[in-house]
This record gives structure tokens, C-alpha cells and sequence, in this order.
């Protein structure tokens, strides 16, 4: 999830090493004022998730739903 807010670019969530074994969503956040220095910020209150929607509302940035796990595995059968 990405945004800007209170002129820093942020980072939040996602989930690393794509469908390799070790894989999961996170609850890192980044910020950046120049998008070449980032600094990250302390771990996020919510749960580790990926695929969420990130908005800035009335001065606050909100979080919205995302699997708080990693993908399932495909099946042959459907």
C-alpha cells in the first residue's frame, strides 16, 4: 500500500519473497520525503496483511481490509 501524507511518500504492508518457501504479508511501514532516503517507522498496530487499500481521510491514513495471510497454492482440481 502506498500514499502520500504530511509531505512523505509511505509504505506500508505488502509481503515478500513472492511464492517461494518463507513467504508472508508484513506490517512494515517506510517513509520517505525524497523517495531515496526511507526510514522506517515503528511496526503498524494492525495485523500483517497484503493486498489492502490505503486512503488519507480527514488528516489520518487508514488502512483498508487485506488478507492478513500469505496466498493459497494453486490446485489442479479448481
Amino acid at each position: 500500500m502506498t500514499l502520500v501524507f504530511q509531505d512523505k511518500m509511505w509504505f506500508m504492508g505488502g509481503w515478500y519473497n513472492g511464492r517461494l518457501p518463507g513467504h508472508e504479508a508484513s506490517r512494515e511501514v517506510w517513509s520517505s520525503t525524497d523517495g531515496v532516503r526511507w526510514e522506517q517507522a515503528k511496526p503498524a498496530a494492525w495485523s500483517a496483511r497484503m493486498g489492502a487499500g490505503a486512503v488519507v481521510f480527514k488528516d489520518k491514513m487508514w488502512i483498508l481490509a487485506g488478507p492478513r495471510t500469505t496466498c493459497l497454492p494453486r490446485t489442479t482440481n479448481g
